[in-house]
């Protein structure tokens, strides 16, 4: 996300007229480390279930890893539904 807002701005600082018809190609390579966060993301939690399965773990750690995971999600499911994807 912070990319992306870096991409805003450096679309801004060379005209800022070309905010109405997108972006800078740079930002294109935020959008995909998004959407590379969000398949990590799903990969993380599903690893949390099944360490959780397997063995005990503590509530501050499970916590973490399902927000974290979650986190990674929703912004890949932001990307996808404002339609900065290029899928």
């Amino acid at each position: 996300a912070g990319g992306l807002g870096y991409a805003v701005f450096a679309t801004n600082k060379a005209n800022p007229a070309l905010l109405l018809v997108g972006l800078l190609p740079i930002a294109q390579w935020f959008i995909l480390a998004g959407l590379a966060a969000g398949a990590l993301g799903l990969a993380l939690l599903l690893m949390t279930v099944k360490a959780r399965v397997n063995e005990a773990l503590p509530v501050g750690v499970l916590a973490g890893l399902i927000l974290t995971g979650l986190a990674a999600v929703a912004l890949a499911a932001f990307f996808m539904v404002w339609g900065f994807s290029p899928l």
